[in-house]
């Protein structure tokens, strides 16, 4: 796998503005946070290909670093006096080309594993540091194996949930 260069540039420009942005505002206009964020995150379960039985994988972020081909992750909140709503999205692409020996042939076995959450939300604001929030998250995840570029496997699962919460905000 080699990382994509164009992209460098890209996840510098993220990290660098991972400060939240936010807009001034007077006591009935919208008041705007944007903030750019990582998430190190690993992978613990099991993994296989097709309906073999799968092998356990226990890898930490920093094994996976090397395979990230993309990621991404924003936040968004718009608040006015009594309401607020809110988006998250975070992105993750991990991808990998090995070389097998099959017979006497070495053959490209590519495997991607795509990850992305969206959440979208909505609060009513008891006072101004605290709301009461109804939010929705969508998950997607799906694993490829291709063999010298011919789909081997694809699984992808995608479900949601509805909850409810609660938020504090103060200045630090």
């Amino acid at each position: 796998m080699t990382l994509n260069r164009s992209l460098v540039p890209l996840g510098a420009l993220l990290i660098a503005a991972s400060l939240v942005w936010a807009s001034p505002a007077s006591a009935d206009e919208w008041e705007c946070d944007l903030g750019f964020y990582a998430w190190l995150c690993g992978i613990d379960g099991t993994i296989g290909i097709l309906d073999a039985s799968g092998s356990p994988v226990d890898a930490a972020f920093s094994d996976l670093a090397e395979f990230l081909d993309f990621a991404g992750a924003m936040y968004f909140e718009a608040r006015k006096p009594k309401f607020a709503v809110q988006t998250d999205l975070n992105y993750v692409n991990l991808g990998e080309t090995r070389q097998a020996q099959v017979g006497a042939s070495l053959v490209d076995v590519d495997v991607n594993f795509v990850q992305y959450i969206w959440e979208v939300g909505g609060a009513y604001r008891l006072t101004p540091k605290v709301g009461a929030w109804l939010a929705g998250r969508l998950y997607s995840m799906s694993a490829e194996a291709d063999f010298q570029g011919s789909p081997l496997d694809e699984r992808s699962q995608t479900w949601a949930d509805i909850y409810v919460g609660a938020s504090f905000r103060t200045h630090l």
